[in-house]
């Protein structure tokens, strides 16, 4: 009789045990499932300009069917985009204002085949060079000034571990040669980029001026961020004299 029991008993902690791993099993994949539709899947962004803040947005897997929206933010803050253009559901294209703070943050949402939201997100990094133009004294009001911004890949990047700001597979546009033309008015223009360069900053046409000052001829962006550069021309009038 004891070793009926001990039997009986061995069957129920037998059967326990295989009801509990079921129940995991059966449990496991739902919870991977919904797992898989809350995390954001890949989002590729290619930037497409060197003098506007302006990208390419794809969504590789394509699963997008319907409904797709972009949220951007830059430095944690929402940003409203310049423009935006959806090709179809997985291909976009945004242009951000420019002086649109860093890290940014790009997020697709959509609806797929299944009508289950997908949620695709990638971040950005890059430098930008505000070119401010400022003309002093009795200045042609038809001058023109031409300020040309050359940049090319640093060799040793000091803070960076990599030259790119972004993913091998993003191209960095370098190197880049960049022609801001302004009036006599002024104003600012700007230049940017996606990995650790070298910028020299020089005017090949100076509309004439008399002198020209570059603070600073040259940078460095090693880290992504700003890197303001200013460029002033004097007109001295030329004394006349008669009698």
């Amino acid at each position: 009789m004891r070793t009926k029991r001990r039997l009986g008993i061995g069957i129920s902690v037998a059967t326990a045990v295989a009801l509990a791993a079921l129940s995991v099993a059966m449990v496991t994949p739902i919870v991977q499932q919904a797992g898989a539709q809350i995390a954001p899947i890949a989002l590729t962004a290619e930037p497409n300009s060197n003098t506007a803040l302006s990208f390419d947005l794809t969504v590789p897997t394509a699963p997008c069917v319907t409904e797709t929206a972009l949220t951007v933010t830059g430095n944690a803050i929402a940003v409203t985009p310049l423009s935006l253009t959806v090709t179809d559901p997985n291909t976009l294209a945004v242009v951000l204002p420019p002086t649109t703070g860093l890290t940014l943050v790009f997020t697709v949402t959509c609806l797929d085949s299944q009508e289950e939201l997908v949620t695709a997100q990638v971040s950005r990094e890059f430098y930008s060079i505000p070119v401010t133009k400022t003309v002093e004294g009795d200045v042609p009001t038809d001058a023109t000034f031409t300020v040309n911004v050359a940049c090319i890949a640093s060799m040793s990047p000091v803070a960076m571990t990599s030259q790119s700001f972004g993913p091998s597979a993003v191209s960095v546009m370098d190197p880049i040669s960049i022609d801001l033309v302004f009036t006599a008015a002024g104003g600012t223009s700007y230049v940017f980029g996606y990995q650790a360069s070298d910028c020299t900053i020089t005017e090949p046409g100076n509309g004439g001026a008399t002198t020209t000052a570059i603070t600073p001829a040259t940078v460095n962006t090693d880290d992504p961020g700003v890197y303001p550069v200013s460029v002033v021309n004097t007109f001295v009038a030329v004394p006349t004299f008669t009698g």
